[in-house]
């Protein structure tokens, strides 16, 4: 998968070209759009390896276990750091 920045991304994409499927909506119906936690849990649900892998990769959380990938999704949804949040919950921290 590439990791250059999506052809359409004066349209407000921001998806990696290998994972951008053309159809890149405004910044404001993004804001709306699933988060990337969101649409690891519907992949898992749906047994979707490719998106699964696809979201891991873009937040450089490929190779953890899904339990791990989920924490570190969720802090990125709250703006926060994946890799801390990931740390603090290996750690045994509240949040």
């Amino acid at each position: 998968m590439s990791t250059t920045t999506c052809p359409h991304a004066s349209s407000g994409c921001d998806y990696p070209t290998g994972e951008c499927s053309g159809a890149c909506v405004s910044k404001a119906a993004k804001a709306k759009a699933p988060s990337d936690a969101e649409r690891y849990t519907r992949a898992m649900i749906d047994s979707d390896l490719t998106t699964l892998v696809r979201i891991e990769q873009k937040h450089n959380l490929y190779g953890y276990p899904p339990e791990i990938v989920s924490v570190g999704l969720h802090a990125v949804a709250e703006g926060k750091n994946a890799r801390e949040a990931i740390d603090a919950y290996l750690a045994g921290e509240q949040s």
